[in-house]
């Protein structure tokens, strides 16, 4: 990038910061035309050419209200346009980590086209930070990434070495900033990024196995703050980050809009065709309802009205925690314990003991669409777990593990959970057992 480029950079960076400080300043203020805004992919606008009425608007203190127009997603389209990110430089406002929002590709190498989904299925607490799970689905077998954003940008998660692999490294968990904020503030950075492999079906995974990962150091640079990118008709303003390996036999071209995130993405590698992803539809995500309130909201008999509720902690290093989005809470209310789960605003009883409720579940979140690689054994071992945490908070039992295992063959995935369950009566061996044929849990018990 040339001086006078970076020049250029800088003073957009300006134009947008004093853009996103009036803006600030105008959102409490009520929109005189807020039924009339359409809201739609954004339209061409030239930053340079809106220099003049910011640079007014400062002399005279006049509050200037831009809009912005983001996404296509008719259901979206309202929360979109009141999301305060629309201003923001933050580097989250490009990325955005909500659970729920699916984006819908166009992947492209050669003359080959097929359609992906990337969705935020999962988020939890790892170290001390906020982690999502961005899984692409569509292709070959489900893969997963790992992102978090605070102030200073977004980050990507190392994994556990397999990119079908589900879950995320959650002990001495690592991370690289791969886009830093706030966006315009830094011209040049580097990260390093971890390729995890591929899975190859009918093996069986061994607890504790390990495998090679390659390491690949990587130099960005920003390209522009306010690119114009058109894809079928459409037209985006985007940030363009540009990333090589050190080695020089991979470029990627990367196109963020803001409030919708990765909009384009060509990555060219030595001695392959390129491969382009395009966004064709983009899908944002309800609010997460308070689970609390969710539950309250449920028709109740009498004899629940001054019961206590118990939730069901997942915690990062479990596999229900990235493979489950139900809730599960436990009602008492005198000597009965009922169990509730809930999916959005969906609240429903769930009984541990019956296959029936387990299907209900792995239908409401998908488990069809993430059969493949690794994906399908996490699911079944996290099923075992939900089986025998759900049974300790019933009954007041305490399940110890000894040892476990997984098996997938023909289609059909079984985790073995071999223990002691122990309670007022002593302890006693256990085997806690889960099937998964197709994505349809066919067994799940306790014998």
């Amino acid at each position: 990038m040339t001086d006078t480029a970076e020049r250029d950079l800088d003073e957009t960076f300006v134009d947008l910061l004093l853009e996103e400080h009036f803006e600030q300043s105008a959102r409490a203020a009520p929109s005189t035309n807020a039924e009339e805004v359409h809201i739609a992919p954004a339209a061409p606008t030239s930053t340079k050419a809106a220099r003049v009425p910011v640079a007014a608007a400062v002399l005279l203190g006049v509050v200037v209200v831009v809009a912005t127009v983001v996404g296509f997603d008719p259901a979206g389209e309202r929360r979109a346009a009141q999301d305060p990110d629309q201003k923001s430089m933050r580097a989250a406002a490009y990325f955005p980590l909500r659970v729920g929002d699916r984006w819908r590709y166009r992947e492209t190498i050669s003359d080959v086209e097929r359609e992906l989904t990337v969705a935020t299925l999962a988020a939890r607490d790892a170290d001390g930070r906020r982690v999502v799970q961005l899984a692409t689905l569509g292709g070959d077998e489900p893969t997963f990434a790992f992102w978090s954003a605070d102030e200073r940008g977004v980050c990507r998660h190392t994994g556990t070495r397999l990119a079908s692999d589900p879950l995320p490294a959650t002990r001495g968990i690592r991370f690289e900033r791969e886009l830093p904020g706030p966006i315009g503030a830094h011209h040049r950075w580097s990260f390093v990024r971890v390729l995890g492999e591929q899975t190859t079906p009918g093996v069986r995974v061994e607890a504790g196995a390990r495998r090679t990962d390659a390491q690949v150091d990587y130099d960005a640079e920003l390209v522009s703050v306010d690119e114009q990118v058109d894809i079928d008709g459409r037209q985006w303003r985007c940030v363009h980050v540009r990333a090589r390996s050190e080695d020089g036999a991979r470029t990627e071209d990367l196109f963020y809009a803001r409030g919708v995130g990765l909009v384009r993405e060509v990555i060219v590698e030595q001695g392959e065709p390129a491969r382009v992803r395009e966004l064709l539809r983009f899908e944002q995500a309800l609010p997460t309802p308070d689970r609390a309130s969710v539950l309250d909201a449920r028709p109740m008999t009498e004899s629940l009205v001054d019961a206590s509720t118990a939730w069901l902690d997942m915690s990062a290093n479990a596999d229900a925690a990235w493979n489950v989005r139900s809730e599960f809470a436990v009602v008492t209310a005198g000597d009965s314990r009922s169990v509730f789960r809930l999916f959005g605003e969906k609240v429903v009883t769930f009984d541990p003991e019956d296959i029936e409720d387990f299907a209900a579940l792995a239908a409401d979140e998908g488990f069809a669409a993430r059969v493949g690689g690794l994906s399908t054994q996490r699911m079944t071992m996290a099923l075992g777990w939900l089986r025998w945490r759900l049974h300790e908070m019933v009954t007041g039992e305490r399940y110890t593990s000894r040892n476990s295992g997984i098996m997938l063959r023909g289609g059909v995935a079984t985790a073995t959970m071999e223990g002691t369950m122990t309670g007022s009566d002593g302890a006693r061996p256990v085997v806690v057992t889960a099937e998964l044929t197709g994505g349809v849990p066919t067994r799940v018990d306790i014998r």
